[in-house]
């Protein structure tokens, strides 16, 4: 199954609180080649009314400011269709996919793009969190601390700080970084030859 490295940036801490004003993804093939098949990139303008409601922290941390997006369109079923459109039997993978998967289920329920009938996400039940890979790479490297950003930091060039497509980049390198590590990791520590 392809792989979709994916992020977003919101407005705000929890869903029903914000919106998505930024998100990337790529679709790539399956471990170990990982070719892009498709990407993209969105920003997504908040209405006045969620520019009131929206958290001035979550805003300061993915640098929204109403200058930088005036040429980003507003969010609309239309939009989010064609956004969701090809996350289609994917697995998604980032770090700390589930509040990426959560912010735009809600975004898809809000525009009444989700099947009432399906019992799982377009993109199915199965997700690969990055998480798990920055924990292996941070123990085996000693870093202080497992975050994407101190993590990626020691393995990969500079890149912007919390913006959607550098940090599917950002995940994109942790996962294949980190399968190398726990890979080798459980090789160490296997009996060779079997028994």
């Amino acid at each position: 199954m392809n792989i979709c490295f994916i992020d977003t940036e919101t407005s705000a801490a929890k869903p029903e609180n914000g919106r998505i004003v930024e998100i990337a993804y790529e679709i790539c093939t399956p471990w170990p080649e990982l070719q892009v098949l498709t990407s993209m990139e969105q920003k997504i303008q908040l209405s006045e009314r969620d520019f009131r409601r929206a958290e001035p922290k979550a805003l300061a941390v993915n640098q929204y400011t109403e200058d930088q997006w005036a040429n980003a369109p507003l969010a609309s079923a239309e939009l989010w269709r064609d956004l969701t459109r090809p996350l289609v039997n994917v697995v998604l993978c980032g770090q700390n996919v589930g509040f990426d998967r959560d912010w735009i289920l809600s975004e898809m329920a809000r525009y009444d793009l989700l099947d009432p009938a399906a019992t799982e996400p377009p993109w199915g039940r199965r997700f690969i969190d990055v998480q798990a890979y920055s924990h292996a790479i941070a123990e085996e490297l000693q870093l202080p601390d497992f975050g994407l950003h101190t993590v990626y930091d020691t393995i990969g060039p500079p890149l912007p700080r919390h913006r959607a497509y550098p940090d599917v980049q950002r995940a994109k390198t942790v996962y294949r970084f980190g399968r190398g590590v726990i890979a080798q990791g459980m090789l160490k520590r296997m009996p060779w030859p079997p028994p």
